[in-house]
């Protein structure tokens, strides 16, 4: 039942917004045409009293006559604004967080009676949009601040004309074409550990690698060993087989895997992503995944353009990174993986992965600003505005890093806010 309940409230919610956006009054003109009308009734009528009988008269007068000259006005500046909605904006590339120019201009229009023409981006995501005008041209230009990373095909804009005193209004949608990719933000991030894959090769002793490392280890002759692995002199002195055979290691692989899980709480994660391509942390020969596309890239112009199309503010993508490690299983098996420090469904599916591929991964933990000790005070939450990620207390960001610290072969925290970098157990790196 509660389950139900969950999945008609929100279908509720969109059909009252869409009701309301339609309904030609604003909550001041409902509230003055009531005020009017019980007036009218009580004191006009029973009382006869003339003074409020003229008075409420007035107000609903202006009242309907408003409201009656903005739906005309309205539908007569939607068919006009066709032309200019219909024609494609070339492609833009934004960052989340930052204001900028869509590239959709109208003109100025002062001639409208009493009246303030103003909309809003809704889609691909519901982003804060400010309209300024232009001294010279006197032409009005749009600006939006994308709150978190996305990617769309086309621009959707909510158009309000409504008049001075907010009685009413007319409201209307529109559909622009234009290709937008929004990037999540780096914030003060400057510089990362580095964050190869290890693979097999002459490097680090580890357990892990594969025997092609320096020749350290001895044990007796075994049928099947190559005689130029003999200890020739050990065999004259003591007259024993002995071969020296090479030591397990590690070392870089020749490319990097990469993929980054999507979440509720992602955007750190997608800033780090970002941050490590662009910035060649990954090596020069590397492969980035991302949830929500079984597409790959191996250059920085596709892996961010991948990065800004894993949220999907619609439905949430796919968990894919079992694809990507089986469809690149040739490429290396070892994994960078950058996920969010909130625990999240991402956990267990991720330890599945761990236990299925057997494979050693390197997880990178993102966050933004975290508290220490888990709430914020009070005055912070009245006056100042929360970001796009959640606040992380530092119990809960140590919970999910030490739950993978055994089964990775390395886990970093990072704070995308301050930059800086930290193992599970909260000592820098």
């Amino acid at each position: 039942m509660t389950q139900s309940l969950r999945n008609v409230l929100p279908n509720i919610g969109d059909r009252w917004r869409g009701m309301s956006r339609r309904f030609p009054l604003h909550g001041n003109g409902v509230i003055v045409l009531l005020l009017a009308l019980a007036a009218l009734h009580l004191f006009g009528y029973q009382r006869m009293d003339l003074v409020v009988f003229a008075l409420a008269v007035c107000a609903v007068t202006i009242v309907l006559i408003t409201m009656v000259l903005v739906f005309g006005t309205g539908i007569w500046l939607r068919h006009r604004l066709q032309a200019e909605l219909a024609r494609p904006l070339p492609g833009r590339e934004l960052e989340a967080g930052y204001a900028a120019a869509t590239g959709f201009e109208l003109p100025a229009m002062p001639w409208l009676p009493l009246m303030e023409l103003r909309w809003q981006v809704v889609s691909p995501d519901n982003m804060p949009t400010r309209i300024r005008q232009d001294e010279n041209s006197g032409r009005l230009t749009e600006f939006i601040t994308p709150p978190r990373r996305c990617r769309g095909e086309s621009l959707q804009r909510d158009f309000t004309l409504s008049d001075v005193l907010g009685l009413a209004r007319f409201t209307w949608r529109t559909r622009q074409q234009v290709r937008l990719t929004i990037l999540p933000r780096t914030g003060k991030l400057q510089q990362l550990p580095a964050l190869r894959t290890m693979d097999a090769a002459d490097g680090i002793p580890g357990q892990t690698g594969t025997p092609v490392g320096d020749r350290m280890d001895i044990r007796r002759y075994a049928a099947g060993d190559s005689v130029r692995d003999i200890m020739w002199r050990v065999y004259a002195r003591t007259r024993h087989l002995n071969v020296r055979l090479p030591e397990k290691s590690l070392f870089h692989s020749d490319r990097t895997l990469a993929y980054l899980i999507a979440d509720a709480n992602d955007e750190a994660a997608a800033g780090v992503a970002r941050f490590a391509v662009e910035n060649g942390l990954l090596g020069e020969n590397w492969l980035l995944g991302c949830d929500g596309s079984q597409e790959t890239a191996n250059t920085v112009t596709r892996a961010t353009t991948l990065i800004a199309g894993s949220r999907r503010p619609q439905q949430p993508p796919g968990y894919g990174l079992d694809h990507f490690m089986e469809s690149n299983q040739g490429a290396g098996n070892a994994c960078v993986v950058f996920a969010s420090a909130h625990q999240g469904p991402w956990c267990q599916a991720f330890l599945d992965t761990i236990n299925r591929q057997k494979s050693p991964f390197t997880l990178v933990l993102a966050t933004d600003a975290f508290d220490s000790d888990g709430q914020r005070p009070w005055w912070q939450a009245v006056l100042m505005a929360d970001k796009a990620d959640s606040h992380y207390d530092k119990d809960s960001l140590q919970s999910v890093s030490r739950l993978f610290a055994k089964r990775c072969e390395r886990v970093i925290v990072i704070d995308r806010d301050s930059g800086q970098s930290f193992d599970p157990y909260w000592k820098k790196v």
